[in-house]
């Protein structure tokens, strides 16, 4: 019993939302300058993917963490990549997940896509 207590308190911890206040200003910094790209956009840029990325935000702005924020869950997406040098995010899809009980969260906000390198000619 005391076994699955402690896993179960170990899953809940590992499941928190990242917030942006996790990365580093030279993330910040590089996310600035990353473009995300939604699923029915095209770029005319050729690119190489370099990993599938998420983000889940259950507003960090907020004490009760009751609902996701849009503008945040983007922001995570973007320093997600940043921290990963991509320059863009394609095929970005986001959607409201109810009832998040990994992230302790009402109504977390969550995105997802394909972070890129842009290759130049």
């Amino acid at each position: 019993m005391k076994k699955n207590f402690i896993i179960f308190s170990f899953l809940i911890m590992g499941g928190c939302a990242t917030t942006p206040d996790d990365y580093s200003n030279e993330y910040h910094e590089k996310a600035k300058n990353i473009i995300l790209y939604n699923i029915k956009d095209k770029t005319k840029h050729k690119f190489e993917i370099i990993k599938y990325i998420k983000s889940n935000s259950c507003n960090s702005k907020s004490l009760n963490r009751f609902s996701g924020d849009w503008e945040e869950a983007k922001l995570l997406l973007r320093l997600e990549a940043a921290s990963i040098n991509a320059d863009a995010v394609v095929d970005v899809k986001c959607w409201t997940n109810p009832v998040d009980m990994v992230s302790n969260c009402w109504a977390s906000k969550r995105c997802e896509g394909n972070a890129v390198k842009i290759i130049t000619p």
